[in-house]
């Protein structure tokens, strides 16, 4: 089998998952781990390094249901090779696809070979149990150099 080379745009999707520890204050900014291919969720890293031969684009971040969010709320925000993005995506509340849909802030551009950490900042307090909330993450992979149409799904 021979590998063939990326030619055009290809959407992709991340799960992330924030460990929130009991009694945790809004505020808080918890880092996630991000399984990046969620059919191998053996996978997972808290700092993930992208592909060397694309340019990848965050553009979207949502709960994928109330139930995702474990009484929770928060914004999620992006380090790219260390460096904060200044970009929100959130209230994670108002991402919920059954109650779409915030408006999304300007695509996070990740260089080839960067890398990203994920974090969740509370906006509310936790209660006295640990909870997991979790996220899904619409990432566009596309070749270097690509000048043609991106569509997104």
């Amino acid at each position: 089998m021979s590998y063939t080379r990326l030619t055009a745009p290809v959407p992709q999707v991340w799960l992330v998952q924030f460990p929130v520890a009991a009694n945790q204050s809004a505020g808080y900014p918890v880092q996630g781990t991000i399984i990046p291919n969620p059919e191998s969720p053996q996978y997972t890293a808290s700092v993930y390094t992208v592909d060397s031969d694309a340019v990848f684009y965050i553009y979207n971040v949502y709960a994928p249901s109330t139930t995702a969010l474990a009484g929770l709320d928060g914004v999620v925000k992006f380090k790219v090779n260390g460096v904060d993005q200044n970009v929100k995506f959130g209230p994670l509340s108002q991402t919920i696809p059954s109650q779409y849909h915030i408006q999304t802030p300007p695509p996070i551009v990740v260089p080839p070979a960067g890398r990203v950490e994920i974090f969740l900042v509370l906006l509310t307090n936790n209660g006295t149990a640990a909870v997991t909330v979790n996220a899904v993450v619409n990432v566009m992979k596309s070749p270097i150099g690509y000048s043609g149409k991106v569509y997104r799904p």
